[in-house]
């Protein structure tokens, strides 16, 4: 994860404690609190007082199918600036065949007016799209995201290649 000129960090790791359950057969519900942390980020801000990145916020979901999803984020501490951010994040799964799947997911942030006076010039998007299979209880997923920081913040970082796995 690179912090454009306030340091940066090859691992951002992100815990998860939630409920979930279903309204009907097809319209599920999820709620929760994740926490992102990011680690050996060893930061200071331009008055060289040091920065904590780290984070959380609370979630509620909804899927309506099951390859369609909707969650909405609310964080009072967006990256460690004490400033209040939102997402949108919508997921949607297309089935390739019994093994594959291609997930397609969409981040809609609206970020406080002080941050965008501050740091950021306007609200921002991510966009992933991946491949994913599973493997007896192990999932994997390949994905390549892009988000438009790059463009508000006048940088070049390079796109995103992802990976993850874990048990299912």
């Amino acid at each position: 994860v690179d912090f454009v000129d306030y340091g940066d960090t090859g691992i951002e790791t992100d815990w998860y404690v939630g409920y979930g359950g279903s309204f009907s057969e097809s319209v599920a519900f999820d709620a929760g609190v994740t926490l992102y942390k990011y680690v050996g980020l060893e930061s200071k801000d331009i008055n060289g007082d040091k920065v904590d990145y780290d984070y959380n916020e609370v979630y509620f979901g909804i899927s309506v199918s099951e390859n369609l999803s909707f969650k909405l984020f609310h964080t009072g501490d967006y990256s460690g600036t004490g400033e209040k951010a939102d997402r949108l994040k919508i997921n949607y799964s297309v089935e390739l065949n019994d093994s594959w799947s291609m997930p397609l997911e969409a981040n809609i942030w609206k970020v406080s007016d002080a941050l965008i006076d501050a740091e950021l010039s306007d609200n921002y998007t991510h966009f992933k799209v991946g491949v994913a299979t599973t493997v007896g209880a192990i999932g994997a997923e390949l994905s390549y995201q892009k988000t438009n920081m790059d463009d508000l913040y006048n940088s070049t970082t390079e796109d995103i290649r992802y990976t993850k796995g874990g048990f299912v």
